[in-house]
């Protein structure tokens, strides 16, 4: 590339993106976000699938979050 270009790669451009969806959608009427239920299940599905020994640590949120 010659000269002066402004270029976002698509990383960048897929952030821009849904910050702008984001901002619709709090300026709207629907009903779009999740529940304190399905946030703590895919809060749970998340962790069991990323971190080492994820069973137990999915018995320990289970365990915290029913306390």
């Amino acid at each position: 590339m010659y000269g002066f270009t402004e270029s976002f790669n698509i990383s960048v451009s897929a952030a821009i993106a849904l910050n702008i969806l984001r901002n619709k959608l709090e300026e709207s009427e629907l009903d779009w976000k999740l529940s304190y239920k399905e946030q703590v299940k895919l809060k749970i599905q998340w962790s069991a699938k990323i971190i080492r020994d994820g069973e137990k640590v999915e018995k320990e949120i289970r365990k915290r979050v029913t306390e």
